[in-house]
């Protein structure tokens, strides 16, 4: 589903939290397999970091507790807002990590927005964190890098990219989660 609306976005997630807690998910896994929803981390990227952030914070109807928050390359845009600028102002009580591209922040082309602007990207979503809470930083690769999207596909034409082989990137994301 594809949302322009970051509230409506938000109120879906919020509903997901219902579904699994309700037993949603023991209705589409092997009869063998049990959820454990007791440790259930939350993580998102781009818009959807940004989402796991109001989630967590309690910005939506949330039916579940979260033992963990991980923003991939979280970007603040849609409403509702979550960043206030006001360092280690989030009021979580579960641990952080945010994971940051170095070339995020640049345009492309000169004429598209970035896809991750400083002042609301990776960096603006760490400092808000409280203790515990952890930052990675991938200098050399872009906002989109992270997506295996196969062949270029328009994903890969709206970012700035790195020049390097990207599997090392996602191996390295692969340990961190």
């Amino acid at each position: 589903m594809m949302f322009t609306c970051g509230a409506a976005e938000l109120g879906a997630a919020g509903d997901v939290t219902c579904w699994l807690s309700s037993g949603g998910l023991n209705t589409v896994l092997p009869q063998s397999v049990e959820p454990d929803l007791l440790n259930l981390a939350l993580a998102g990227h781009g818009r959807g970091g940004k989402a796991a952030f109001a989630l967590a914070l309690g910005l939506a109807n949330a039916s579940l507790k979260f033992s963990l928050l991980l923003g991939l390359d979280p970007v603040e845009g849609t409403d509702p807002k979550v960043l206030t600028h006001i360092p280690r102002s989030f009021d979580l009580t579960i641990p952080v990590v945010v994971i940051g591209t170095g070339l995020g922040d640049n345009n492309k082309f000169r004429v598209l927005p970035a896809c991750a602007p400083d002042g609301r990207n990776h960096e603006a979503f760490f400092t808000e964190c409280k203790p515990p809470c952890w930052y990675f930083y991938a200098r050399n690769y872009g906002h989109m890098d992270m997506i295996d999207y196969g062949k270029e596909t328009l994903t890969g034409c709206l970012c700035v990219s790195g020049t390097g082989p990207r599997g090392p990137f996602r191996k390295c994301l692969a340990g961190i989660l």
